[in-house]
């Protein structure tokens, strides 16, 4: 549903960097329904100064903690119940910003 991938732009040290990615639907169980609330989180060491999710025909754009002193890494939360999906920063310090989230089709 889902895939994270680091593109390598330039290597550094870091800790790890996350994505959260957060579905909400409801589910009809013959003629109630039900909601589902799904959240799955993926942490990574960044290979470059992006992170990229592409979902559901979006790809999203994120600040890695290459690109500069980030002790707790950069840390998102990527909704999926709007279009586009929304970023938002659950644990993002200045450095992470220089790049700016953003989804696309």
């Amino acid at each position: 549903m889902f895939s994270a991938a680091a593109v390598c732009l330039v290597g550094g040290p870091a800790l790890a960097d996350s994505v959260d990615a957060i579905v909400d639907t409801v589910v009809d169980a013959g003629g109630t329904t039900v909601p589902l609330k799904t959240e799955k989180s993926v942490g990574f060491k960044p290979a470059g100064n992006t992170i990229v999710v592409k979902v559901a025909g979006y790809t999203c754009k994120m600040g890695s903690s290459t690109l500069g002193s980030v002790p707790s890494g950069c840390n998102y939360s990527l909704d999926l119940t709007s279009s586009p999906p929304k970023i938002m920063a659950k644990q993002a310090p200045g450095a992470c910003m220089n790049i700016t989230p953003s989804c696309s089709q």
